[in-house]
């Protein structure tokens, strides 16, 4: 609900703080028509390989431009 409750554009560039599992950073992939780019952040590096597993199945990959854990998003 919460990528919905965004209403993403096309184009867009979303920071997705607390990423994994990925449901929702594959939700925002969806609305968005594959087009923008998604910054996917994880604090948990166990959870990343989650995510990343996620992201892979649901073919959202090519709009993710990077995977990274909380403390490199927040610089």
């Amino acid at each position: 609900m919460v990528a919905v409750a965004l209403q993403p554009k096309p184009g867009w560039l979303v920071l997705d703080a607390c990423a994994a599992p990925g449901n929702k950073t594959v939700h925002l992939a969806a609305l968005m028509r594959g087009k923008g780019k998604i910054i996917a952040c994880e604090l948990n590096k166990e959870r990343i390989q989650r995510l990343k597993e996620t992201i892979r199945l649901a073919g959202a990959a090519s709009i993710l431009s990077e995977i990274l854990s909380s403390s490199e998003c927040c610089l």
